[in-house]
């Protein structure tokens, strides 16, 4: 039963019984949950429609999914196999580099397969949101590819910082009912940061470390680190509106609704579902992210298989941008 088909029992049952009113919807209000959840066999119904809208989103926007489906499947096969080969030799040389791009890489895949999800269900607005993370992972990757080992190593030992203020902040900011980090847990956390203080020799901010400063020691900047100074450096500012862009679909600013992707041209209705408009920026903007740090990932140990496992993903990424006829680059990083 849907929640206005619920409703409307009420309003019958006030109808006919206005004298009993206030007990009426006393009952009602107490026993509405029933409705909706007693009757577990029910529960398929409140999905029929979007088995059938998913299918509809799938059938009609096949081929261009596809291209996003392939290079998810090529990408996460060629990590996980380079990284069970390489991940003992890795360890034993110390390839700090190795380690940092099998998270990044890991992180890329998920976020690369949410997006499809996403796509695959009508949402490109949402699909292009989430691309923001995934752009945010292969400007971390660009940065380590261009710099030293020790940059590798200061963004991994970065953890410890943030965890540090991060368990600070919850228990200083949420709800005394709340239940806390323990005093054992912060101080071995404190223990932990203030060893990474001493190795880079570091000063604590009033406002504490922001998450980039790890990059200090790359940059030629004094003060505190954004994000934007490192996509900077990797000279991939030119795709920072695209990034702007997709901030604006998570975040709560005022835009209205013509912005939205999922909407067909000059439609003027309030988008609230999902749709098959819009999938083309979603799909190349991920793809061209994922397969950047992929790519970076098999450069990490050099071999003559990789070199190959690179050059074929070249080849699937530049046919899909021939195809799709985006503005992005070929081969890209």
């Amino acid at each position: 039963m849907k929640s206005l088909e619920v409703f409307k029992c009420i309003l019958d049952e006030l109808e006919k019984n206005p004298e009993n009113a206030e007990s009426c919807i006393e009952n009602f209000i107490k026993n509405s949950p029933l409705f909706f959840f007693e009757d577990q066999n029910k529960l398929d119904i409140f999905f029929e429609d979007d088995f059938i809208i998913s299918r509809s989103i799938l059938e009609k926007n096949k081929k261009i999914l596809s291209y996003l489906k392939v290079m998810v499947m090529i990408c996460e096969e060629f990590g996980k196999d380079f990284f069970d080969k390489y991940k003992t030799k890795s360890e034993e040389d110390l390839n700090i580099k190795f380690i940092a791009f099998r998270e990044l890489h890991a992180k890329a895949t998920l976020k690369s397969k949410a997006i499809l999800s996403l796509l695959v269900n009508g949402y490109p607005d949402d699909a292009f949101g989430l691309w923001r993370s995934l752009f945010e992972l292969q400007v971390i990757a660009s940065f380590l590819d261009k710099n030293q080992h020790d940059i590798a190593e200061r963004f991994i030992l970065w953890e410890h910082i943030i965890n540090y203020q991060r368990a600070n902040e919850f228990n200083n900011k949420t709800l005394n009912d709340v239940k806390k980090i323990t005093q054992e847990d912060i101080s071995s956390l404190k223990k932990a940061e203030e060893e990474i203080i001493k190795k880079y020799n570091l000063t604590r901010p009033k406002n504490g470390f922001s998450d980039y400063e790890w990059a200090s020691q790359a940059l030629s900047k004094k003060g505190r680190i954004s994000f934007y100074d490192i996509v900077c450096n990797v000279n991939l500012n030119y795709f920072y509106p695209y990034y702007s862009c997709a901030c604006e679909k998570l975040h709560s600013s005022f835009k209205t609704n013509y912005a939205h992707l999922g909407l067909s041209q000059n439609s003027m209705g309030y988008l609230v579902g999902p749709s098959p408009y819009g999938f083309e920026d979603p799909i190349m903007f991920s793809i061209f992210s994922l397969y950047t740090v992929t790519l970076l990932f098999l450069k990490s140990e050099g071999s003559l298989e990789n070199k190959l496992k690179i050059a074929l993903i070249g080849s699937v990424y530049n046919f899909i941008h021939k195809t799709i006829n985006l503005n992005f680059e070929e081969t890209p990083a």
